[in-house]
């Protein structure tokens, strides 16, 4: 077989990636036509049809197709040859959440199959949240959860768990004293049961916003990156807490330096440049690069001047400098941020 989707990683008896759901399925893709790779799928599952996980990733391809009754078609087959398979519960009733009218149906059947799941249970707690706005009836899953749940099992699913168990009980009940004491709570067993540098950063998050403990939230970044020293979500929030509650901008510039080839918190990176630095140049190449392009948060029309910039910057129409500036510029704010660009480039950066 050529391998066109050759699932990798999986493990404890070949669950898909441990309940990872079907948008998380690891697989090696090599590009070839459409065609060759359905024949790939179709040919793997004519020689073994109880191949459950090669279902899910034809399921996770024919999806990304829009070819959604056949993907539902092939989850839902994956899901009758292997019951007790919380990764796979999981995919489909995530599928179904997003396409069908049926999710809680196959949560609950899910449920009755693999009740101690925290994998499965969190999601059908993000379930109640998000589709069905039940607050209450999610606390109460996180709860029967994290009890259930044995953290061995699968660690990153229960840390999250009850990370997002601490979330909603402060959304749901504010952040009065009790409320605050029940949520760390399952941020503290997180960290103690299923220590990760996730876990530790979702205890770090919680410190900052909820009980406004800077001084622990550090420890907590501290700690994750302890754990793992370019977990870039401890990266990128060590990095701003430093750079705006702090005002220590060198680490939160080292942070932020680190995190940037990942692809992470680049809008917050730009800014601490155009903001503190005032290193506009190296802020309109963030903006521009490969990976700034990509990221959502840098297509706001406040990157719009570094943009405008960049792209006369590279077809030599700076060559008048504030001139071709200020016929570039729609409004005065961009047409300053041009000439700071053009200065800061060709005087030699004097205005960082």
């Amino acid at each position: 077989m050529r391998a066109l989707y050759v699932l990798v990683s999986l493990t404890r008896g070949g669950s898909v990636a441990q309940g990872q759901g079907i948008a998380h399925l690891p697989t090696i893709v090599r590009r070839e036509s459409e065609a060759d790779v359905e024949a790939e799928f179709t040919s793997a599952l004519r020689q073994n049809p109880k191949d459950a996980e090669t279902r899910a990733a034809y399921a996770l391809w024919l999806q990304k197709g829009n070819r959604l009754l056949e993907a539902e078609t092939e989850l839902r087959a994956a899901v009758q040859t292997k019951p007790d398979d919380a990764g796979l519960r999981t995919a489909f009733a995530e599928f179904l959440a997003l396409h069908s009218q049926k999710a809680e149906e196959e949560y609950l059947e899910g449920l009755r199959h693999c009740p101690k799941s925290a994998r499965l249970r969190a999601s059908y707690a993000r379930f109640l949240v998000v589709h069905q706005q039940q607050d209450s009836k999610a606390l109460d899953e996180y709860e029967q959860g994290a009890a259930l749940a044995d953290p061995q099992e699968d660690p990153a699913a229960f840390g999250e768990l009850l990370a997002q168990y601490g979330t909603l009980i402060t959304r749901t009940h504010g952040r009065g004293r009790s409320s605050l004491a029940r949520a760390e709570k399952q941020f503290v067993r997180a960290v103690s049961d299923a220590p990760s540098a996730q876990s530790e950063h979702r205890y770090a998050a919680f410190l900052r916003f909820d009980k406004k403990d800077y001084r622990l939230a550090e420890q907590a970044y501290e700690r994750a990156l302890e754990l793992d020293r370019e977990f870039p979500l401890a990266l990128c929030g060590y990095a701003t807490l430093l750079d705006k509650v702090r005002g220590d901008h060198d680490r939160a510039e080292q942070l932020y330096a680190r995190a940037a080839p990942q692809g992470e918190c680049l809008a917050a990176y730009a800014g601490f440049l155009r903001r503190v630095r005032k290193d506009f140049v190296q802020m309109a190449d963030l903006v521009t690069s490969d990976a700034g392009r990509d990221d959502p948060k840098l297509q706001d029309p406040e990157w719009d001047n570094a943009r405008v910039w960049h792209r006369l910057n590279a077809d030599g129409q700076l060559g008048g400098g504030i001139r071709e500036c200020a016929a570039a510029g729609a409004d005065s704010v961009r047409v300053l941020a041009c000439v700071l660009l053009y200065i800061a480039h060709y005087i030699g950066g004097g205005l960082r």
